[in-house]
């Protein structure tokens, strides 16, 4: 089983689009798979939030969102010397299920940024993640996932 976590920026503020900023959070996310909690699956950092497939392996989800967000708040604050609140209270939680596809939740997510007009291609967007081998070049111009393999 999986889940997809949406975590927002306060006021929907697009502070994460500085790349020292999307730096924090992808550290951030490797420190949480790092200490066991995760496995991640797919994950892309939008200017003004983030989606997080992963499967909880450890722990619960609240404590490590909890550290996820704090630790990165802090990172963000000090990489661009700014105190302002980074993200919003709470996160958006989904399970996904048996028949849902996490190879098709992940291409979902991964085309975030082309959908958004933020790159032509999606492979040209740097904050992004898939454990999947195969190409997210899979996902077509409207956003759409074509067919292809299963999860390893």
């Amino acid at each position: 089983m999986g889940v997809l976590i949406t975590a927002v920026t306060t006021y929907k503020r697009c502070c994460l689009d500085d790349p020292r900023s999307a730096h924090c959070v992808t550290s951030e996310i490797a420190y949480c798979e790092a200490r066991g909690w995760v496995h991640s699956l797919a994950w892309v950092v939008m200017p003004d939030h983030v989606h997080w497939l992963l499967q909880l392996k450890e722990g619960s989800l609240n404590a490590c969102m909890a550290v996820f967000k704090a630790r990165s708040e802090r990172a963000i604050q000090h990489a661009v010397d700014r105190a302002e609140r980074v993200w919003q209270a709470g996160y958006y939680e989904r399970r996904v299920r048996g028949s849902e596809s996490l190879l098709g939740m992940a291409r979902t997510i991964l085309a975030n940024p082309l959908r958004r007009g933020l790159v032509e291609r999606i492979d040209h967007y740097p904050y992004q993640f898939s454990a999947w081998k195969e190409p997210v070049s899979t996902v077509n111009s409207g956003g759409r996932a074509a067919a292809g393999r299963h999860p390893p």
